[in-house]
């Protein structure tokens, strides 16, 4: 349980700092002027999230590196743990993003961030007590609802990993094993969710992006382009 919640919550603390200065330009129009002057939305976006991806991922780099040699998931793959964080930084990423496009400032913005770091909890408590306890069509279900989120399909992975690594129960993560039956969630799961998740908030952020009303300006797109 602390392992997953370590894990998925790293990167919410770590992107702390670039979300409130999204949060404070949509606020105070910072940016207005360089828009004006012929800075483009895709720059601004992509240098938020290139520096907010380099720096979780030597974050993640340090954990993964922790979790396989040190403690948390001992005999586990290092590669797939660290391959799988990967995935997760830029699908959580996107993700937020993508909930930033309904808010407007920092308030609520700092708001958002603190209901990441407890719906992380909670849903740690499900996959603690219920997910990975035993077998049944309701658990798969509950996998495949939680997943939609990344931070609940990167919490899964650990968890389970850490199970594995602390018990007999069920082999440590290995990546010719990834579909073994043993598992509560076969660990190819939370990987191709995470992939999912990264493609399907991007494209949602996109779409709101260009079509929202803002603080300022217009949006570059409205329903009557279509």
């Amino acid at each position: 349980f602390g392992y997953g919640i370590l894990a998925a919550n790293a990167l919410v603390i770590a992107s702390i700092p670039d979300m409130e200065a999204i949060f404070e330009e949509k606020e105070n129009c910072i940016l207005a002027f360089s828009f004006l002057m012929g800075m483009s939305e895709t720059v601004f976006w992509f240098t938020n999230f290139i520096a907010s991806f380099i720096i979780n991922i030597v974050i993640y780099l340090v954990i993964s590196l922790v979790f396989s040699f040190w403690a948390g998931m001992n005999d586990n793959s290092f590669t797939m743990i660290f391959v799988v964080s990967i995935f997760y930084i830029i699908a959580e990423l996107w993700f937020q993003y993508f909930i930033s496009t309904f808010l407007n400032n920092v308030k609520n913005g700092r708001g958002l961030l603190v209901g990441l770091i407890m719906a992380s909890t909670a849903t740690a408590f499900v996959f603690q007590f219920a997910t990975l306890t035993h077998h049944s069509g309701a658990t798969t279900t509950v996998i495949y609802i939680f997943s939609f989120f990344p931070m609940s399909a990167y919490e899964l992975f650990i968890m389970q990993g850490s199970i594995a690594s602390y018990t007999n129960n069920i082999p440590t993560y290995r990546w010719n094993n990834m579909n073994d039956g043993a598992y509560f969630c076969r660990p190819w799961i939370p990987l191709v969710w995470l992939i999912m998740d990264f493609v399907i908030y991007f494209l949602l952020f996109l779409v709101l992006n260009a079509f929202l009303p803002r603080k300022y300006g217009h949006p570059p797109l409205k329903i009557s382009h279509f």
